[in-house]
């Protein structure tokens, strides 16, 4: 009984009682008995089958570098089977006994055909590219190699959704049913079935007790086309509820792209990480797995509380096992783990211990790790240099052929403690990279490989791990150097996440030891202040910590969590004293706190300087450097040979030129090329004249250039042609590749910047090119963040310049020949780029990051920004006005194309838009996301009679998608607003003197525009973030929706007040009955309105304001679609709150605070209902009623 299906979804909604039976044979999958050659046409098996004539069959399993084949059942006879076409490849057994324990890796044969059948459509255009796909010899590569974007790519597959509503008892049952040309590579469902049930979070677990038995899975493909994680990690089986039990699982990838994927993580924040406390409740138990010739084996994101059990891996290409995180109580037991067999390559590592917390290794076998690069044990998955420091424990290991034992990616990076001695001979030693910290007791081992090599010492040593966190992020690299007592250094790298702290570094101490820290920015001890973790504490371990290069006035406070720390006349004692306790020496300007205590020891410490008022020395007379010109000989004096200048000439075309420190030289002449130009002292050009300074390098080595705002500066140098671009896909954490959308003409060791992609300005981050090949760059480091968002390269570099009081390019005055195209300002001390008094500026490529702010800003007439993009805006502290990333509010006739701004500490556009009656489309293309507000527009920002806002995406921004408070009207139109908490805030004001605004009525329209509330990239734990400049800005945030979801559209205001803003949040007005006005939306569409991210968190449409009240302005719809959104996702009326005087009568109560609103669906079109429609808050009470204090919900009409 087939079903056919072209491109069709099946829901099965509500409580879910259903069974589908098809017959089912009595042996569905078994293994070879014996091995098979290509052209065989007859197959013993390990056990009799009832497979009928026809049937399809799947043969999967053998020599390396071959694939599965599909074959047709001609007859079977016992053990014995039939097939009607020859095998094409060899599909063998592999056997063999480790100590008495006999184990098989048998090629698998399974029965593919049922007759319950649900298939998909095949399209011509599918058949003829995979027909193409097989011509070229690359089928299984150019199977999904392809873009979303492509006719056809949709076309294919049918999908199966089953979901049960909330908290109802459901069942699904499917048995002997087959699944045909099914799944849809591009769509949600990707899958053939997806079963959703109670999708809340019930209890301690989502969808508990599932369970996965007895199931083979062959031949997984990964693509180029998925927007997906996945992209670069297909997986066979993907499980992300930690209560699922998984036994008896094959798993076979002759293609060698495949692997098991398991997110097990315990999603209780209650829970947390206790390293001396398990979970009550019995461990989550994977068993029974088998896998070889994978690309991977198994691979656990996160675990807690899980064992993995009996696992049989070989041969797979990467690894056997990978546990990327544990939370605490997660162990491997009783399994075996191959490294090759004799036709195979050796599997580079047998199993990655976590880079997070603990693991325990307990009864494994590793064999036949003994080629070059194959080893048995790789600590810290998924680190990047300066992470890891935890500990894995071993017990009961065996290693047969195994000598390479261990690898250590850097120093530092794990620990494997040796229970009982059966790994390093040593019972309770450690086993660690190798430092010269370690106690000279620690002997090194010839059985740890890659970067760090290995160290063996007792167990009667103890390790900390210790993890310093600055408050805020570093933006140069900074190395911190720890010296013992013995003067023994090691030196760590400053990471932007210790995975204990963010901002700092980590390192392994040795207990009962002193240790002085450094940095090698002394910047960094100026104002020192961190917080620190120490582990592994009991009682008589201590640690004591010295900072050294201090100021010799400063105020200390050191304290172990609540506790501070006294102040002592001498060095600490861990006899004497208590944790934190410190002693500073002015003198020597040393400072020592104690480290002790039980647990997990957590550190404050703050030195901060004290500023002490000098007493002014007498003004020596002015000593001015001598001032010389260009022209004159004398102005070379000096200059040492093979730079212009030299032996008192002038620099000739095509020299170095160097500006000596202390000497200041004036242009006087028309300057050569210059291939190189160095300024230590000063270099200064008229003001009366044009200059024209022309050099391939310019270099200000603590010197001055000086250049009159007469005439022109003409700065160029050799740009790509693509100084920026987007990813082509998403780049999840710890990657080391990312894909690009256009093909750049980069170069390796160039610097790239990859901007945040989440509602945190921060997550930006700095990697350098290692590698590119056609859209794939690879990095030298691993990401940190998950990016979804735009990649630049820096060309034309001006960094570290400007001032708090001046930008880095302060432009004043220019004409319409000004311009800055393809140049990168970067970590800037002040703004980036600003004009003023200026006109017709063309800003063109240019990448802007990392500034004390604003990114560029602009004020004139007439300026074109043309694919800029602007990374990390930070707001300075002594600012009143709110920073931007592209301000250009106080520009006249602007032209905004296709410009980026990635991340601002508050505002990422700061506009004034454009008048409604010009047709030309003057903003195109612009995006805002990872800001506190997206598109901002406030009093003064608009034309007198309408103002047009048009041409921006603006995504998960904190606050606002756009906000407005405006006079006039406003149109709002091609925009499209996805995952802000509030995608628009519409106000408008006309002062209650004015007589237009009682005679005339005010407008505000919102049409040809997408508004999605939660969208298919949110990520439901790495986008739940609270941004650094939240705190600062706590008392200016939007409203919340009272479901904690987000809100499309916040009722619009008309107010006869002006803002009160910053003594109010932005959106607190007073709305007033007496302005007329009216907002109308026309063909808008709402989507992703919905409960989200597993809880009762709920998305809404259109919202009132809590704090407005009185009759609300209308709304209309015209053309507007609201996209499978459920009735109360659409609309929510804040109830009515009266205030009362305490006179205990409804008539004393003050009802001016009733709150009325009407919203018209002119055409039915978003509500899906005879037009017109009218949706209205509902009361149990007459509106006439003289006091309202209802519950409200709303009612159609």
């Amino acid at each position: 009984m087939p079903f056919c299906s072209n491109a069709v979804e099946w829901y099965v909604h509500g409580i879910v009682n259903h069974m589908l039976s098809g017959c089912i044979p009595k042996v569905t999958v078994t293994h070879l008995k014996s091995a098979a050659q290509s052209n065989d046409t007859k197959l013993i098996l390990v056990e009799p089958v009832d497979w009928k004539p026809g049937d399809k069959v799947v043969v999967c399993g053998g020599e390396a570098q071959k694939r599965e084949e599909i074959v047709t059942v001609k007859k079977t006879n016992g053990t014995e089977l039939h097939i009607m076409s020859p095998l094409r490849y060899p599909h063998g057994v592999y056997e063999d006994q480790v100590f008495g324990e006999f184990f098989a890796f048998r090629a698998v044969v399974a029965v593919l055909s049922r007759n319950v059948v649900i298939q998909g459509n095949v399209t011509n255009e599918r058949n003829s590219h995979l027909k193409q796909c097989k011509e070229v010899g690359t089928f299984g590569e150019c199977l999904y190699k392809r873009s979303e974007k492509k006719l056809g790519s949709q076309d294919m597959g049918a999908v199966v959704i089953v979901q049960s509503y909330h908290d109802e008892a459901s069942w699904l049952r499917l048995k002997g049913v087959q699944f045909r040309h099914v799944g849809q590579a591009f769509q949600k469902h990707a899958s053939a079935l997806t079963i959703a049930g109670n999708t809340h979070m019930t209890g301690y677990w989502l969808d508990r007790k599932n369970k996965l038995r007895h199931n083979v899975i062959i031949g997984l493909s990964g693509t180029d086309g998925l927007s997906s994680t996945e992209i670069l990690s297909p997986a066979g089986i993907y499980v992300q509820t930690p209560d699922t039990l998984i036994e008896d699982l094959v798993w076979i990838a002759e293609k060698l792209t495949q692997r098991l994927t398991i997110d097990l993580s315990v999603i209780r924040k209650e829970i947390g990480y206790h390293p001396h406390r398990t979970n009550d409740s019995a461990p989550v138990a994977l068993q029974a797995f088998t896998a070889w010739q994978c690309q991977g084996g198994v691979q656990i994101a996160s675990s807690s509380n899980v064992q993995l059990q009996t696992f049989r891996i070989c041969s797979c290409k990467d690894f056997g096992i990978d546990i990327i995180e544990s939370l605490g109580n997660t162990s491997v037991a009783n399994s075996l783990l191959i490294g090759h067999k004799k036709t195979l390559n050796c599997m580079l590592i047998g199993l990655k211990t976590p880079k997070r917390h603990t693991l325990l290794i307990s009864n494994t076998t590793f064999m036949n790790f003994d080629i070059h690069n194959c080893t048995a044990i790789a600590t810290c998955s998924g680190c990047y240099q300066g992470q890891g420091g935890f500990t894995v424990e071993a017990e009961q290991v065996l290693l047969l052929n195994a000598p390479n034992w261990i690898s250590f990616p850097f120093r530092h990076s794990a620990i494997l403690k040796d229970l009982d001695g059966s790994f390093t001979g040593k019972e309770g030693g450690y086993l660690l990279p190798s430092m010269d910290t370690l106690p000279t007791s620690c002997m090194a081992s010839g059985n740890a490989s890659q970067a760090a090599s290995g160290s063996i010492c007792d167990g009667n040593v103890t390790f900390h791990r210790m993890s310093v966190g600055l408050k805020a992020p570093l933006y140069y690299p900074c190395h911190l150097k720890v010296t013992d007592s013995r003067n023994k250094t090691t030196i760590v790298n400053y990471v932007s996440d210790t995975l204990s702290n963010a901002f700092g570094w980590m390192v392994l101490l040795l207990d009962q030891e002193a240790y002085t820290l450094s940095f090698s920015n002394p910047l960094v001890s100026k104002n020192l202040q961190y917080m620190a973790t120490f582990d592994n504490f009991a009682i008589g371990n201590y640690v004591l910590v010295e900072h050294e290069t201090l100021s010799s006035h400063i105020n200390v406070t050191v304290t172990c969590g609540t506790k501070q720390g006294a102040q002592l006349q001498s060095h600490p004692s861990h006899i004497h004293h208590k944790g934190c306790d410190w002693f500073f020496n002015r003198e020597q300007r040393k400072l020592i706190y104690l480290v002790t205590g039980r647990g997990l020891i957590e550190v404050t410490f703050k030195a901060e300087d004290i500023v002490l008022l000098p007493v002014p020395d007498p003004v020596p007379p002015a000593d001015f450097p001598p001032f010389l010109r260009w022209s004159q000989a004398k102005s070379w004096e000096g200059v040492t040979k093979g730079w212009g200048g030299y032996n008192k000439t002038i620099p000739s075309p095509g020299e170095d030129v160097i500006i000596l420190s202390g000497r200041t030289i004036l242009v006087d002449t028309t300057l050569p090329y210059l291939r190189g130009l160095y300024i230590l002292g000063t270099l200064e050009f008229p003001l009366n004249s044009s200059n024209v300074l022309s050099a391939a390098c310019i270099v200000i080595a603590g010197g001055v250039l000086k250049v009159g705002v007469y005439g022109k500066l003409q700065i160029h140098s050799a740009y790509t042609s693509n100084s920026w671009t987007r990813l082509g896909s998403d780049a999840a954490p710890g990657n080391e590749r990312v894909l690009v959308q256009d093909k750049v003409d980069w170069h390796r060791g160039d610097n790239i910047v990859i901007s945040s992609s989440s509602y945190e300005a921060h997550q930006a981050e700095i990697v350098t090119l290692e590698q590119i090949n056609n859209h794939s760059i690879r990095i030298r480091e691993r990401l940190v963040y998950r990016h979804i968002g735009v990649l630049q390269l820096s060309n034309v570099e001006i960094l570290n310049l400007g001032s708090p009081q001046f930008p880095s390019i302060d432009i004043r005055n220019a004409s319409s020949e000004s311009f800055i195209i393809s140049s990168s300002i970067h970590h800037s001390c002040g703004a980036g780029i600003q004009a003023v008094a200026s006109s017709r500026l063309l800003l063109h490529d240019n990448v802007v990051f990392s500034t004390a702010g604003h990114g560029i800003h602009l004020e004139g007439w007439s300026h074109s920004l043309i694919r800029n993009l602007v990374i990390l805006t930070k707001q300075t502290e002594k600012s009143l006005h709110w920073v931007a990333g592209i301000k250009i509010n106080a520009v006249d006739d602007a032209y905004l194309n296709h410009n980026v701004v990635a991340g601002s500490e508050r505002i990422a556009f700061h506009i004034k838009g454009q008048e409604c009656f010009l047709a030309e489309q003057a903003f195109t293309g612009n995006v805002a996301h990872s800001s506190l507000h997206g598109i901002h527009l406030y009093r003064g920002d608009h034309f007198l009679q309408c103002t047009k806002i048009t041409g921006f995406l603006s995504y998960k921004n904190y606050d606002y998608g756009i906000t407005f408070h405006l006079g006039g009207n406003v149109v709002v139109e091609n925009v499209i607003l996805v995952d802000n908490a509030v995608g628009l805030l519409p106000v408008l004001s006309c002062p209650s003197a004015e007589l237009q605004c009682q005679r005339e009525e005010l407008y505000i329209e919102l049409r040809n525009s997408i508004i999605v509330a939660t969208s298919s990239t949110f990520d439901c734990i790495r986008d739940r973030i609270h941004p650094l400049s939240a705190d600062q800005t706590a008392t200016d945030r939007a409203p919340r929706n009272p479901w904690r979801g987000r809100i499309g559209i916040l009722w619009p205001s008309f107010t006869s007040d002006p803002s009160r803003w910053p003594d109010s949040p932005w959106h607190k007005t007073r709305n007033s009955s007496t302005v007329l006005g009216i907002m109308t939306l026309q063909d808008v569409t709402f989507a992703g309105f919905r409960k989200t991210c597993y809880t009762d968190d709920r998305d809404i449409c259109i919202m009132t304001d809590l704090d407005n009240a009185g009759i609300l302005h209308l709304v209309t719809s015209e053309r507007t679609r609201m996209l499978q959104i459920n009735e109360q996702n659409m609309f929510y009326f804040y109830p009515l709150q009266s205030r009362e005087l305490g006179l205990g009568s409804c008539a004393d109560t003050i009802c001016d605070n009733t709150r009325k609103a009407l919203f018209k669906d002119l055409d039915g079109t978003a509500l899906g209902l005879a037009p017109p429609v009218s949706v209205f808050p509902k009361s149990e009470f007459k509106w006439e009623q003289p006091c309202l204090n209802t519950d409200l919900g709303y009612s159609f009409l």
